[in-house]
């Protein structure tokens, strides 16, 4: 998939990470959750991964779930960082609706490296109620940001009511977007799909509901 002028830098790091202990160990463990799941790995897995020892690795952090914790807030932290640059209006000045939506999509899709959501997110949604929560609010807050990004633009829009109309087309992106991307929606025909056609057919009708000329 082409990279969007809009979107291509959203995902570098926030900031580059160092490589203290406490990193190395953070950084073992969402690969090794990404890869196998929080609940098939062990305090050793990570260490080893990590290149460090186990007794470096309590040093830093009391057991495994106060490490697994700290995975799930720095990948929250980043998530949110991300969103909220991803919506900022000085980003997108000059663009179109249809150059929103195409931005969307790319975004959406760069998100999942390998064309899956990763298994941390995926274990935050599932797992603690606090990390669940904050999770759907980022997320939330994104799509709001959007739906306000392309009211600004409601006179390139000619369905009728406009913002409902926004407000359909986002919720069905949302929900295409998911069936493409997670790995619990195999069934999905969608999964099967080339990124260059899927953001090609779902900006496709989404600019034929919004009715934009």
């Amino acid at each position: 998939m082409a990279r969007n002028r809009w979107t291509s830098d959203l995902h570098r790091k926030v900031q580059l990470r160092s490589e203290d202990t406490q990193t190395k160990l953070l950084n073992a463990a969402e690969t090794l959750i990404d890869r196998n799941g929080s609940d098939a790995i062990s305090v050793t897995d990570i260490a080893s991964n990590a290149g460090v020892s186990i007794g470096s690795l309590y040093h830093q952090f009391t057991d495994k779930s106060g490490l697994l914790d700290a995975v799930f807030t720095r990948v929250l932290d980043e998530m949110e960082t991300t969103c909220k640059a991803a919506v900022l209006p000085e980003r997108w000045q000059g663009a179109s609706v249809r150059d929103i939506l195409e931005g969307i999509v790319s975004f959406s899709i760069e998100s999942a490296p390998g064309g899956n959501v990763k298994a941390t997110k995926l274990i935050i949604i599932s797992s603690d109620q606090d990390f669940r929560s904050r999770y759907f609010n980022i997320l939330r807050e994104l799509f709001e940001g959007f739906q306000k990004l392309l009211l600004e633009r409601r006179n390139e829009i000619h369905h009728p009511r406009p913002k409902e109309a926004i407000g359909f087309v986002l919720d069905q992106m949302s929900m295409l977007i998911l069936g493409r991307l997670d790995p619990t929606c195999r069934a999905s025909l969608l999964v099967s799909s080339k990124d260059r056609p899927f953001s090609k057919n779902t900006v496709a009708s989404a600019e034929a509901y919004l009715q934009l000329h």
